[in-house]
């Protein structure tokens, strides 16, 4: 799934800070990494955080701070300092590279990553949501920009974000989620098994099935009697002959 998910589902996971660890090889991952604590996710109320853990998680590369910094369009002092920030909460760990005593790299400290423990703390949620929200707002408004700068395309172009909303029975919601899920972690399973060093496109993905209450209008009540007329309208504006 995607790397920020924000229920923990498995019971095969790994919870708190990474000790550094030789190499750098993404198999030797643990299959999850389970964020609890409420002062963890409050550390990701920053766009740099996020942004460095969607490369982390999603390509399960090591990064220097340097080459980070570039993604997040920060100095690399302000990277290293998050990367620090999310080291002490178990997101990332330190890895050590063959040969190369100058630089520090870092690496997701799991396959995945999963957010839960929202219910105790309504501001971790908000929190949260709004570094969620801001990245978000800030990829649309570039992707925006770049088609205004291409100018038109002969190629189909797709939705930049598309939302609605399907009234489905239990069954056939379930199963869009299941299907819509099940594509996004068959492009993770090939993207991490076959990474490509050069890729000739990037796509940042934001999935979100959310329940929508069920709203149904209230049953009517006895209709009110007509009004029995004194020349007046619901308005008090005069009717009948002569009126204007």
């Amino acid at each position: 799934m995607s790397p920020r998910a924000a229920l923990a589902d498995h019971d095969d996971v790994a919870t708190g800070p990474a000790a550094p660890r030789s190499g750098h090889d993404h198999e030797d991952l643990p299959p999850s990494v389970v964020i609890e604590d409420v002062q963890a996710i409050r550390a990701l109320a920053h766009e740099a955080r996020l942004t460095a853990l969607d490369e982390l998680f999603g390509t399960h590369r090591v990064y220097t701070a340097t080459e980070l910094a570039a993604q997040c369009d920060i100095s690399p002092s302000a990277m290293s300092y998050h990367l620090r920030a999310l080291e002490k909460y178990g997101y990332i760990r330190r890895v050590e590279h063959a040969g190369d005593g100058r630089n520090r790299y870092w690496q997701a400290a799991a396959r995945r990553l999963r957010i839960s423990g929202f219910d105790s703390s309504a501001h971790a949620k908000n929190a949260y949501a709004n570094a969620q929200i801001k990245s978000l707002q800030r990829r649309i408004g570039d992707e925006i920009l770049r088609r205004e700068q291409r100018g038109p395309s002969s190629v189909e172009l797709h939705p930049i974000l598309s939302s609605g909303i399907l009234s489905l029975d239990e069954d056939r919601a379930q199963e869009f989620k299941d299907r819509l899920y099940a594509l996004v972690a068959e492009y993770e399973q090939a993207c991490s098994e076959h990474p490509e060093e050069d890729p000739a496109s990037r796509l940042h993905y934001f999935v979100s099935a959310i329940e929508e209450p069920v709203r149904r209008a209230a049953p009517e009540g006895p209709e009110e009697p007509a009004d029995s007329g004194d020349g007046a309208d619901e308005t008090g504006s005069e009717t009948g002959d002569g009126a204007v």
